[in-house]
Formats: C-alpha cells, sequence, structure tokens
C-alpha cells in the first residue's frame, strides 16, 4: 500500500512535470507566434521599399520628360536667337538707312504740307501719286518694327519658361536624391534584420532540438517508472527475472535518490527553457520569417507533448484501478 501511495505521488510529479512541458511548449508556441507577427511587420517594410522604388522610377520617368521638355525648349530658344541675330545683321543697316530716309522724307512731308496749304489749287496728280507713296511706305516700315518687337517678346517669354524648366528639374533631382538615402536607410535596415534572423534562427533551432531530446529522455524514464509500478501493482513484479530497469524504485532511498535526480531535472529543463523564453523574447522583433524546418520541429514537440499527456493520463487509470 505504501508503495502504491509513492507510486501515485510520484504519477503526480510526473503530470505536473508534462503540465509544466505543456506550459513551456505554449510559451514557445506564444513566442512563434510573436516571430510571424514580426515577419509580416518585414514583409510590410519591403512593401514600402517596393512603394518607394516604384515612386523612385516614376519620378525618374518625369525627370526624363522634363529633361527632354528642356532640351526642346532650348532647340526653340536657340533657333529663335539665331533668328533674330539674322534679322538683326540684316536689317540693322537697313533699318538706320530707312529711317533716315524716313525723317528726311517726314521733314519734306512737313514742308510739303505747309506748301499744301499755300497751294492746294496748284498741286498735280503726280504729286499727290508721290505723297501717297511715301505715306505708305512709312506705314510699312512701322508695321515691320512692331513685328520686331513682338519676336523679342516671344524670345524673352521662352527665356523665363526655360529658367521654370530648370528650377523644377533641380527640385526634381533634389527630390530623387532624398528617395535614394530613404531606400538605402531601408535596405540597410532589412540587411541587418536578416543577418540577425539568421542567427536568431540558429539559436532557436539549436535550443528547440535540446528541448526535444531532453522532453524524449523524459518520457523513457516516464516510461520505464510507469511499467514498474504497474508491475509492482499487480503484484508480479520481480527485478531478477526482469533484469534491472532504469530508475526503478527498488528501496526507499533509491526512490528518493531517484525523485531527487528527477526534481534537478525538472529545474534544468525549467531553467533551459526559460533562457530559451529569454533568448526568443530578444530576437523576435529581428526575425522575419520562420524556415520548414522549424515549423517541423513545432509539429514534433505538439506529437511528443500529446504522447506524454495520453500516457500519464492512462497511467493514472490503471493506477487509480489498481488502488
Amino acid at each position: 500500500m505504501e508503495e502504491l501511495h509513492q507510486a501515485r505521488a510520484a504519477v503526480r510529479m510526473l503530470k505536473s512535470q508534462c503540465i509544466d512541458l505543456g506550459d513551456r511548449l505554449a510559451d514557445t508556441l506564444g513566442e512563434y507566434n510573436a516571430l510571424k507577427t514580426a515577419d509580416r511587420d518585414i514583409v510590410q517594410a519591403q512593401a514600402v521599399v517596393k512603394d518607394r522604388q516604384r515612386e523612385l522610377q516614376l519620378v525618374e520617368q518625369k525627370r526624363a520628360a522634363l529633361h527632354i521638355q528642356c532640351e526642346e525648349h532650348r532647340s526653340t530658344l536657340s533657333q529663335l536667337q539665331q533668328e533674330c541675330d539674322e534679322f538683326d545683321g540684316q536689317a540693322a543697316a537697313r533699318l538706320i538707312a530707312e529711317r533716315s530716309v524716313v525723317r528726311n522724307q517726314l521733314e519734306q512731308l512737313e514742308e510739303l504740307q505747309q506748301y499744301e496749304e499755300e497751294q492746294d489749287d496748284k498741286l498735280t496728280p503726280e504729286e499727290v501719286s508721290q505723297e501717297v507713296g511715301q505715306q505708305n511706305e512709312a506705314d510699312d516700315l512701322n508695321k515691320f518694327l512692331r513685328e520686331r518687337e513682338s519676336l523679342a517678346e516671344t524670345v524673352l517669354q521662352h527665356a523665363e519658361e526655360l529658367e521654370e524648366v530648370e528650377q523644377e528639374i533641380r527640385d526634381r533631382e533634389t527630390h530623387i536624391e532624398f528617395l535614394r538615402a530613404d531606400v538605402a536607410e531601408i535596405e540597410a535596415k532589412l540587411t541587418q534584420t536578416r543577418e540577425a534572423l539568421v542567427e536568431a534562427q540558429a539559436v532557436s533551432e539549436k535550443r528547440l532540438e535540446q528541448l526535444d531530446s531532453q522532453l524524449e529522455g523524459t518520457d523513457l524514464e516516464r516510461t520505464a517508472l510507469e511499467t514498474e509500478l504497474w508491475l509492482k501493482s499487480q503484484g508480479n513484479f520481480d527485478s531478477n527475472s526482469f533484469g534491472s530497469l532504469p530508475n526503478s524504485y527498488t528501496t526507499n532511498d533509491d526512490q528518493e535518490l531517484v525523485e531527487e535526480a528527477l526534481v534537478a531535472k525538472r529545474e534544468s529543463l525549467g531553467e533551459q527553457s526559460a533562457m530559451l523564453a529569454r533568448c526568443i523574447q530578444e530576437r523576435r522583433t529581428e526575425c522575419d520569417r520562420l524556415t520548414a524546418e522549424l515549423r517541423a520541429l513545432e509539429v514534433r514537440l505538439r506529437s511528443s507533448a500529446s504522447k506524454s499527456c495520453c500516457a500519464a493520463t492512462c497511467f493514472c487509470n490503471v493506477v487509480y484501478e489498481a488502488g
């Protein structure tokens, strides 16, 4: 009867240990969910980088279009300037001569007007036609001067438009430089995050492998203890016939030693699990994705915990039925 109570105490201890392992597994799953959240954040950052790159491409296209437009304006301006130079070179001397002639003609016209006032009745048709021709020539000269002034105003307007386009190009180039700096900074952060992910992933895989091996060792010890206690409860256990089982309770001293070893092992597992949790907590903000190997380990841990809980439940039922 005393051995049965001790077996029940051992079962309760193993059951609490399984519950602790389940809690640690739940914590690990929580850390896994946090890592998935960090993965989504990194994906969003990559989307922002792609948006910036698309915006940079659009700005580059606009800059190229503005550059083409600026070249067209420059070509038009140079053509207009060439036309003005040619016009000035050809018409300057003619304008000076014609102005002198017109001035003389105006003086003569004034004299003729004075003379006409005196000799209105004595004018002949030839003199009238000559006077009309001089007036038409003066009108043509004034029209030519107005056209030249209009052309000069057009050239000045194109020059102002060219200055505005050049200023806009400079502003666009400044904006492009800012965008390039932002993209370079984000790419540097992504590189650092990926490097940190590789380190964190290696540490996580190593810790999970250690925890998995420790859980497998604990399952083997628990299975051996369950078998031995069940045989004792049936009254058919003979240590000499079956040989020595690992961690079997042959005497009270052995039971105390095994219990102390199990407590020490459980504390060691708790410390290692806490260390693993701290390591994952420190690095979860730097991770962007989990590999297929980590997911496989997660499935293995779930299966191991489920099997452990089922085995503990079955063993408890057997012990209570035997009691």
